[in-house]
């Protein structure tokens, strides 16, 4: 990423320098056409961003009321085991107590593989946002003839001139309004 930004910047300011690129025209090579894309931005505000973010919430939470009713029983259940402990055996007490400790270990793995599944789904569905995103900004660098895009996240000062953000949002929008985010089955 260091070397991305550096060779960015490097290009920004020789491209930048006028003489150079008249030396360069004179050596046939073409001026560049810089555009300058907003790409958190754009990946964070598209409306197929925000419905998988939506998703997201209402998958965490039906597991996570799941996951929270088994936290309630074993409450009851360590209650119940706690009361126990001074008319158990000392082996039927250890039994028991290791079927909760089992339990519990249970509930924790569970917990791990929902997180986990719901990790791989968020990043399958934002993938999906980000290759529509490059192939919008293509074709739009394609249509106007735009010979270098470049995050503004590399760059210290760009002209507003220079971002098409909101256009490569416009398209973005018309072309991927929703993604559906699809768990792994368990």
């Amino acid at each position: 990423m260091r070397l991305f930004v550096l060779v960015t910047l490097t290009l920004v300011f020789l491209l930048a320098d006028l003489p150079l690129a008249t030396r360069g025209e004179a050596q046939g090579v073409p001026s560049p056409i810089i555009a300058v894309v907003e790409y958190e931005a754009l990946i964070n505000e598209s409306e197929a961003s925000k419905s998988v973010a939506q998703q997201l919430v209402a998958i965490r939470d039906k597991y996570q009321a799941e996951l929270d009713k088994e936290e309630g029983e074993l409450s009851v259940l360590n209650e119940e085991l706690n009361r126990q402990k001074t008319i158990l055996s000392p082996e039927a007490f250890a039994e028991k107590a290791h079927d909760f400790e089992r339990r519990v270990r249970e509930i924790q793995a569970k917990e791990r593989r929902i997180n986990g599944l719901i990790k791989r789904a968020e990043m399958r569905a934002l993938n999906e946002v980000k290759q529509v995103v490059y192939g919008v900004i293509s074709d739009l660098a394609r249509e106007r003839g735009y010979t270098l895009v470049v995050p503004s996240s590399t760059l210290i000062y760009a002209s507003d001139q220079l971002v098409i953000s909101e256009e490569v949002l416009r398209r973005l929008n018309e072309r991927l309004p929703h993604v559906q985010v699809v768990l792994e089955k368990n």
